[in-house]
């Protein structure tokens, strides 16, 4: 790979990089305003309770901001996951071109070796296998928003002893909030 490929690579991967984190911080932002309203919502749901009307649009702003959260999860996952998949082959590619080079580099000598003691370089050729490891995903196992994490641990709640009440039985900070005023 010549010196202007790995810079470009080198740019892209950036570019990418802060697009990613741009992304990640938008939704972090919109689901915490998601995570409030409901938040307010549920806070008018308690101190109105005969409002039956208003108990019903309650419900439905509720289970629509359950809905986005929900939408922009699976975004964020899909938009992750194009963007491993994108890294994975930029690796592969730019892992093959460095191989390429060193097989060619290596034969060059070879040849050298070769042609100074009378024997062919294609005998003297051997591949090499490099194996990566993965690194194990430390995600928590507790489900739970990166709002509700941060809220536990300013208020000092253990989310082990939460149950989520958000899509899928994520843990909000509607969950926290109510656990702190226990």
């Amino acid at each position: 790979m010549d010196v202007q490929e790995n810079l470009n690579s080198k740019i892209q991967e950036s570019a990418l990089q802060g697009v990613q984190s741009f992304i990640g911080e938008a939704v972090d932002q919109i689901k915490d305003q998601l995570e409030e309203t409901r938040g307010a919502l549920n806070s008018l749901r308690d101190r109105f309770p005969e409002a039956d009307a208003l108990q019903a649009f309650i419900d439905n702003v509720d289970e629509a901001c359950e809905q986005a959260e929900s939408a922009l999860e699976s975004a964020l996952a899909n938009q992750e996951s194009s963007a491993q998949d994108s890294e994975q082959a930029q690796a592969a590619e730019t892992e093959e071109s460095e191989e390429q080079q060193a097989g060619d580099d290596k034969r060059a000598i070879t040849d050298e070796i070769a042609k100074a003691s009378g024997e062919s370089a294609e005998d003297n050729d051997e591949e090499q296998e490099a194996g990566a490891e993965s690194e194990p995903d430390e995600a928590s196992s507790i489900p739970a928003t990166q709002a509700a994490r941060k809220m536990a641990e300013e208020l000092g709640v253990e989310l082990s002893e939460l149950e989520g009440t958000g899509v899928g039985g994520k843990i909000t900070r509607h969950d926290v909030n109510q656990a702190a005023q226990r």
